[in-house]
């Protein structure tokens, strides 16, 4: 098909018994103001990649890091609506859903 290979699918598995919790702290939190997307890196060894998609799963937004603080993403003329912040570590993907007001 012609999708994004970077789009994501929810797949519900009745067939699954339990829930296993990685013990991984997610290293990161986000919140917005305005137009904006702040993403504050709390632990990072490495470099990573964070990503902003829509609720569709459409990449809005992409960028390389190399060091843990406070980071912003503006979003310019985008919508009120949900989005999903993703950050790639070696550590694991980590995600994160926020409103934009």
């Amino acid at each position: 098909t012609n999708d994004n290979r970077f789009r994501f699918l929810l797949r519900f598995d009745f067939r699954t018994s339990s829930i296993n919790t990685l013990n991984i702290k997610n290293p990161f939190y986000v919140y917005s103001i305005d137009k904006n997307i702040f993403i504050n890196i709390t632990d990072l060894d490495g470099s990573a990649k964070i990503r902003v998609l829509d609720i569709l799963g459409r990449e809005l937004q992409c960028m390389e890091v190399d060091k843990a603080g406070l980071k912003k993403i503006s979003m310019g003329d985008r919508s009120r609506s949900v989005y999903v912040i993703i950050l790639e570590t070696k550590l694991g993907i980590f995600s994160e859903k926020m409103i934009l007001n």
